[in-house]
């Protein structure tokens, strides 16, 4: 068996193109706007996230989130609350996206 170059994928014999990578600044700038979208969910009513579908942990990072008083603790949380929306499906983002746009 031939020795595989880096350059090689594996993929149809009918396309010669690479599978699409994202770039790490698109990852980066992906990962913001999350962090954004989390920061607008902070933003909302606690009593309007109970029936809005989210997963507990999101909910609870939310109204977390509000009994923070120091400035870094809340920029802190909004990392992780970030990081709890880019572990969603599609279709909790869409949803999320969704009950945000109605509210503003």
């Amino acid at each position: 068996m031939a020795k595989r170059t880096k350059f090689q994928w594996e993929g149809d014999s009918e396309s010669s193109s690479p599978p699409e990578r994202i770039s790490r600044s698109e990852k980066k700038r992906q990962a913001l706007a999350l962090q954004e979208l989390g920061a607008r969910l902070v933003q909302c009513e606690v009593s309007s996230l109970a029936f809005s579908g989210l997963p507990r942990d999101l909910r609870c990072a939310v109204g977390d989130y509000a009994a923070f008083s120091s400035r870094e603790a809340k920029r802190r949380q909004l990392q992780y609350i970030g990081r709890l929306m880019r572990e969603l499906s599609e279709e909790d983002l869409e949803a999320v996206k969704a009950a945000l746009g109605e509210q503003t």
